[in-house]
């Protein structure tokens, strides 16, 4: 039986594959929890319209986040946190708090796995953070003021 898989099923196929089961396998346990349906050709003609949809929609995405990026190179960003009188802050300054700063001051929406710092911010200073985004990789710095 042709079956086009709703949900991953480990072993059998992904989210979106049209596949040859067994009738049983599809009739007995598929289409029963919902994992899968009957693959007629309105259905297989409608996966292919909402699958070129989808990645028209991750086209501008991609576009929308590469222009995001080349804005953030070769800005600088502040951030305010309370810190000793040596430099070293009491607490470090992680991606999340960079990507709150970068969407409060330049109104540049970055998701904080994408902001590529090998640990934790724990002084007082001026540093280079590097941005990946597929190909992508920019870099802007990153002020951290005592309060």
């Amino acid at each position: 039986m042709k079956i086009i898989f709703l949900k991953d099923v480990s072993g059998a196929g992904k989210k979106w594959d049209v596949k040859n089961v067994s009738d049983g396998y599809a009739r007995n346990l598929l289409i029963p929890k919902g994992l899968a349906e009957e693959a007629t050709e309105a259905r297989i003609n409608a996966l292919l319209v909402r699958k070129k949809a989808i990645n028209q929609k991750h086209e501008v995405d991609l576009n929308i986040l590469h222009k995001n990026l080349d804005s953030l190179a070769g800005k600088t960003v502040t951030i305010t946190a309370p810190a000793n009188e040596k430099g070293h802050l009491f607490k470090g300054v992680h991606q999340k708090e960079i990507a709150d700063a970068l969407k409060k001051e330049l109104r540049v929406e970055i998701d904080p796995e994408m902001i590529k710092l090998e640990q934790a911010l724990k002084a007082v200073g001026n540093t280079e953070v590097p941005v990946e985004a597929g190909t992508k990789k920019v870099t802007f710095t990153l002020a951290v003021v005592a309060k």
